[in-house]
């Protein structure tokens, strides 16, 4: 797709983004896709392999996150059921051990910086407004140093190399 003035009104719905993140762009202020977006979302929503050169502010990050936030969101949900939390709490109640489970994050996004970990996440908590997801940044020092990655949200983790001493 070859972006032109000329679809410069289109919408982020017509880009074929779920409902619930089109809603949630929308609650940001966000009425139409910059250039950059308008030509990478279909493009990473085909499954297509991208590589985005452009200036700040331009929208990569969105260009990025919302196709992979789009594939998350199509994902068939778990049958109503219990709630982990349910289950653990059923179990202890019959007197059995609860094993402890990790996160079991869907996504890694992994970034050159800190800075742009904080970023990513940032905009991804305004993306999932009216999603199930979680986002949250964490530095490789942070998660030496801790030795608690596995506490981490579901969604996405965002991570970025250690600075160089």
């Amino acid at each position: 797709m070859i972006y032109s003035e000329s679809n410069h009104t289109m919408s982020f719905e017509a880009l074929g983004l779920h409902a619930s993140i089109v809603n949630a762009v929308a609650a940001t202020g966000y009425t139409s896709p910059t250039p950059v977006q308008a030509q990478a979302i279909p493009a990473a929503i085909a499954g297509r392999d991208l590589l985005v050169s452009s200036q700040t502010g331009s929208g990569k990050t969105a260009a990025f996150m919302l196709p992979a936030l789009h594939q998350l969101a199509n994902l068939e949900q778990a049958p109503a059921g219990k709630t982990p939390a349910q289950e653990a709490q059923a179990a202890r109640a019959r007197g059995e051990r609860v094993r402890f489970k990790p996160a079991q994050p869907k996504m890694l996004v992994l970034t050159p910086t800190r800075e742009l970990a904080l970023q990513v996440t940032s905009a991804t908590e305004q993306y999932t407004l009216n999603c199930a997801a979680s986002a949250a940044s964490r530095s490789w020092a942070a998660c030496r140093t801790r030795n608690r990655c596995n506490c981490w949200p579901r969604i996405l983790k965002s991570w970025s190399p250690p600075r160089a001493a």
